[in-house]
């Protein structure tokens, strides 16, 4: 959420679910002011397909969707699945 303050973002939350789940109180109160600014998308339901140079491709209620982007942040809980993130071609550290 730090990054859609920021001037010059545009900052997409993919949540694969309809809504958030387990949410903090402290973080859905900074959260839904963020929503209602525009200074955050909410993309629920979405599948991500694909994750390119540039770009993601998500499936968002059964459409299919291009982003323009320069970075891609994934949450994948407590255990990141890095065997599936390094076969999508990820890169880890620096």
């Amino acid at each position: 959420m730090g990054l859609a303050l920021q001037e010059h973002t545009a900052v997409t939350l993919a949540y694969r679910k309809e809504k958030l789940f387990r949410i903090k109180r402290r973080n859905e109160e900074r959260f839904q002011p963020l929503l209602a600014e525009g200074r955050l998308r909410a993309a629920f339901n979405a599948e991500v397909l694909a994750i390119e140079p540039g770009a993601v491709q998500l499936r968002v209620g059964g459409k299919e969707e291009r982003l323009a982007n320069d970075h891609v942040f994934v949450f994948a809980g407590g255990e990141p699945p890095f065997p599936l993130l390094k076969a999508m071609g990820l890169r880890f550290g620096r």
